[in-house]
């Protein structure tokens, strides 16, 4: 099964992609890793402290249990925009202008049910964030190329610092997500691309490359 993003091109914000830049915010907090005694779970991760409106936020911690006890996972003070995991631990949501703002102690922690672990607080800022983030958009494809509905279960993005090495790639595990940014880019030029994959897996063509300067 076969099919293919279309439309694929700068600027023009009915087609794809369309790349923009902007301001970026966040007090840099919500990173290294937390245990308690021994036995205890762990966990770590560094969460991203911006979350630019219209776009998906997300931030999954790595979490182990030294005697292989299964893990739940809590947290305080969850933006209202995003949605939790309690099974994966994953913080996830597409804050919109009207959410623009600091979130602040935010606390992600993890259980096996006998001693808890948790992260340190950190703030997420909502803005519209500096030249070292790119916002990619893009215009999903609906049919397969013989015609029939296309079953969409994500994307993947390409990028690099030379057209024919996108050597960095982004999995986005959500068919119905037209929006993506990419952050704490070094100055220079970027190429970008993309893929659709259908619920088996199935990818189609890479789309279009496009570039844009940063910094």
């Amino acid at each position: 099964m076969t099919f293919g993003l279309s439309c694929i091109r700068v600027a023009a914000l009915s087609c794809v992609i369309v790349l923009a830049t902007g301001c970026k915010g966040g007090d840099g907090s919500g990173g290294t890793s937390a245990a308690a005694s021994a036995g205890a779970p762990t966990i770590s991760g560094t969460a991203k402290t911006t979350a630019p409106v219209n776009a998906v936020y997300d931030f999954t911690p790595s979490a182990t249990d030294p005697n292989g006890d299964a893990l739940s996972f809590q947290i305080q003070n969850k933006p209202v925009w995003a949605t939790f995991s309690t099974v994966t631990g994953k913080l996830s949501g597409t804050p919109t202008l009207a959410q623009v703002g600091n979130y602040s102690n935010i606390v992600i922690s993890t259980s096996d049910g006998a001693q808890t672990v948790a992260l340190p607080s950190f703030t997420i800022t909502v803005g519209e964030g500096s030249s070292t983030t790119v916002t990619i958009s893009w215009t999903a494809p609906t049919e397969n190329i013989d015609g029939t509905a296309a079953e969409l279960g994500g994307f993947l993005i390409a990028y690099g610092t030379a057209e024919d090495a996108l050597t960095q790639t982004v999995r986005i595990d959500n068919g119905s997500v037209s929006r993506y940014i990419l952050e704490d880019l070094e100055p220079g030029t970027y190429y970008f691309g993309i893929k659709a994959f259908n619920s088996s897996g199935a990818e189609s063509a890479m789309s279009q490359v496009v570039s844009k300067v940063v910094g």
